[in-house]
């Protein structure tokens, strides 16, 4: 295959149906053009069985089953050796692709050879699950069948209510179609232990089974799209620069260059934030950009790894900052000077600043002299991508750098400021016990 579509799965029963569905709806690929291997993870509900049935009627579905839990690393790297395709494309199993994100990606990687990575920006949107139980069904000739129901303690539901509901199947999907507005466009997952994966056509037969409250029924409500998010850093130096401020090329978007990356060893850290080192860790040869078309809808849910994980991921992230500034800058840098660069948080002290702003000013100035204005041995390591890069571009890139550097120092000086200045609360603050 030309891709393979690496996906880590964990608890995703109700979202894993429609990743697959976004990843089989590609446009401009073919059938055999790619193949997606699901790494699951020791799952805590049925997504396991969901992801069997899934791989068991699709010939360009693999499916790695992990013996113990090893997180989001761990499964990319369980699931790299088995990626045969010239690309290597993530995506996360609550997430979606855009149809054309494998077209674009790969057009994009074949004009630019010397891209190892390449992400996009992306479309966040909103689910939330749903609990009832049913209590009388009745099914209706026209295929279509109505349910009352009990709406169950669940996330947002805070009451018991119950509701008269009508199920109709649309595709590969079982919808309600007709009740009250908060279940407009909710499609079921799971009638009692019977995932809707795992048996498509049965889930009327599922419904009569569980009436009079012999089991639950999952529903899922999504949101429309919000407006595009994402860095803004597209060339690939100046994601080279971002890099030192935030994870810029996001996880689920990336595209690898199998080529680049030399055996199958995963390239991915087994760290908390493995996209951050990932990217960090690249070398001076291989290179990151983004598109700044929005290519994958990223779901925002209850367990969302990003905010459940927030604290382990920001701190891997320091480190990820650390690590790199020390190795490849020599600077002496320790975690608090990390946490003050990352999503440009700001510095504590003065001096931390003028620290930071040393350190900032010495790994541009090694960009440029590798990249934009090197001598002649180091131009001749960079051809290709000089040529399609930097060549024309040599001013706007040292601005781009300048940029970063004057949007820091406004960081620094409001410090400064806060400190000396005579009318700063710090200067009026009692120090008075209160009574």
């Amino acid at each position: 295959p030309l891709v393979s579509l690496l996906v880590p799965v964990r608890n995703a029963e109700a979202y894993l149906m429609d990743c697959m569905a976004s990843i089989e709806e590609q446009a401009g690929m073919a059938a055999n053009s790619f193949e997606v291997v699901l790494v699951e993870d020791c799952s805590d509900d049925a997504t396991l069985r969901t992801a069997r049935a899934l791989a068991a009627g699709r010939p360009n579905v693999r499916l790695v089953e992990n013996v113990q839990q090893v997180g989001v690393a761990g499964c990319l790297a369980e699931g790299w050796p088995c990626c045969r395709g010239d690309f290597v494309a993530r995506l996360d199993a609550d997430d979606e692709a855009d149809t054309h994100r494998l077209v674009r990606q790969l057009r994009y990687m074949e004009r630019y050879q010397s891209i190892s990575v390449l992400g996009s920006r992306t479309r966040p949107f909103w689910t939330e699950l749903r609990k009832c139980t049913v209590e009388r069904v009745t099914e209706k000739a026209d295929g279509r069948v109505a349910a009352v129901a009990w709406r169950e303690f669940h996330g947002n539901q805070t009451s018991r209510q119950r509701e008269q509901l009508v199920f109709s199947q649309r595709g590969s999907k079982v919808c309600v179609v007709d009740g009250p507005a908060e279940y407009s466009g909710c499609t079921v997952v799971r009638i009692g232990d019977a995932p809707i994966a795992a048996d498509p056509q049965g889930w009327a037969a599922a419904l009569l089974y569980v009436q009079g409250g012999l089991g639950e029924v999952l529903l899922q409500r999504r949101d429309p799209p919000e407006p595009p998010a994402g860095s803004r850093a597209l060339h690939p130096l100046v994601v080279r620069a971002s890099l030192l401020f935030e994870d810029c090329v996001a996880g689920t978007t990336a595209m690898l260059r199998r080529s680049h990356f030399q055996g199958d060893e995963s390239p991915f850290a087994r760290e908390e934030a493995e996209g951050h080192w990932t990217w960090m860790r690249l070398g001076a040869h291989r290179h990151a950009a983004n598109l700044a078309d929005p290519l994958v809808r990223t779901r925002r849910h209850e367990g969302n790894r990003a905010q459940r994980d927030a604290n382990g991921i920001y701190e891997s992230s320091c480190a990820a900052v650390q690590e790199h500034l020390r190795a490849a800058c020599g600077a002496q840098v320790d975690m608090n000077d990390a946490a003050a660069m990352l999503h440009h948080r700001g510095p504590r002290t003065t001096e931390q600043g003028e620290k930071i702003l040393e350190v900032l000013q010495a790994a541009h100035e090694s960009f440029v002299a590798e990249y934009v204005r090197p001598g002649r041995v180091a131009a001749g390591g960079h051809g290709d991508f000089r040529r399609d890069f930097v060549l024309g571009r040599e001013l706007a890139l040292e601005r781009a750098f300048a940029a970063e550097r004057k949007r820091y120092k406004s960081l620094v000086d409001e410090v400064s400021r806060v400190i000396t200045d005579e009318k700063s609360p710090r200067h009026h603050r009692s120090r008075t016990p209160p009574r």
